[in-house]
């Protein structure tokens, strides 16, 4: 198809500098990293909402929004740095621009909300985790919710399970290896404490979804930037086509019209030219008359 369209072959071909090829070739390279980003929040959204479906089903009223949020910005990510690539492929205006300004309103409520709910590396404080922890063991200590947290990330109490034994008078079998009973001096029992283990994995999670709004962010700025370049390149495309399409086929046109009439006026010239009978030059030389007697019979013949 591309071998056809002229149009579209002036693209690669003319009025382009090296460092307008360059810049163009980052724009492709850099929205094809905005996807990557966006893909990569899309596995940290998904990781935080299945960590707060299963052993950290304690915490989920305080994931589940940030991970809703993220997994909306992950999409819309996606699918904007989609749009101006196939739009940027395409050579479409009008697709570029609308990428462009997704992208920007984007970065935009991305920034507002990060910057309004930022919490210090985590998210959740350690004193409001410490509270939920506490909480759970004193008013509900048999929670399956608390125990198959203990369980999974190899915790035990808030700080270490002397929290149990203060509460219960014994250890649960969540905090052992083997998921039965156990005593402070049995290998089996998890040492560490649950705020401990929770701070460092909330921690690894907030980190990660932090450097990818921060990568976001920096990709963004130079895709917008390029891509307003871009649409640049393709607007004076656009009027490069319209000249194109209508100036020059017209001028063509013009020309092969003029050259039939010119074919034409001269071929019936040639078929209607009247026969003349040629004299010799033994005919008489009474007069002009006599020399065309078909063309003009009696009458005489014009003065030539």
């Amino acid at each position: 198809m591309w071998k056809k369209d002229q149009i579209k072959l002036l693209l690669p071909q003319r009025r382009y500098s090296c460092l307008d090829t360059v810049i163009v070739s980052l724009f492709f390279a850099v929205l094809i990293t905005i996807i990557a980003v966006g893909i990569e929040l899309l596995v940290v959204s998904i990781g935080i909402k299945l960590h707060a479906l299963m052993e950290l089903r304690l915490l989920e009223p305080y994931l589940s929004t940030d991970s809703n949020v993220l997994l909306c910005v992950s999409i819309l990510v996606i699918t904007s740095s989609s749009l101006g690539l196939i739009s940027a492929i395409q050579f479409s205006y009008t697709g570029l621009i609308a990428s462009i300004a997704l992208l920007l309103s984007l970065l935009c409520i991305t920034d507002i909300y990060a910057i309004s709910n930022y919490k210090v590396k985590n998210y959740i404080p350690p004193e409001d985790l410490y509270l939920l922890l506490y909480n759970a063991i004193e008013n509900d200590p048999l929670d399956v919710a608390l125990h198959f947290m203990q369980s999974t990330i190899s915790c035990c109490g808030i700080t270490d399970y002397t929290d149990w034994t203060y509460r219960i008078g014994f250890i649960p079998g969540s905090c052992c290896k083997n998921s039965t009973i156990c005593y402070n001096d049995d290998p089996s029992l998890n040492k560490n404490g649950c705020l401990k283990n929770l701070i460092i994995i909330l921690s690894n999670i907030y980190q990660n979804s932090v450097d990818a709004i921060v990568v976001l962010n920096v990709v963004g700025v130079i895709a917008i930037c390029m891509g307003y370049f871009y649409s640049y390149l393709l607007r004076q495309l656009k009027k490069g086509e319209k000249i194109f399409r209508t100036v020059i086929p017209r001028i063509q046109a013009s020309r092969n019209f003029g050259r039939s009439q010119q074919t034409g006026q001269t071929s019936n010239s040639c078929n209607n030219r009247p026969n003349v009978h040629v004299i010799s030059n033994h005919a008489s030389s009474s007069g002009p008359t006599s020399m065309y007697p078909n063309l003009f019979g009696s009458e005489p013949a014009p003065d030539l």
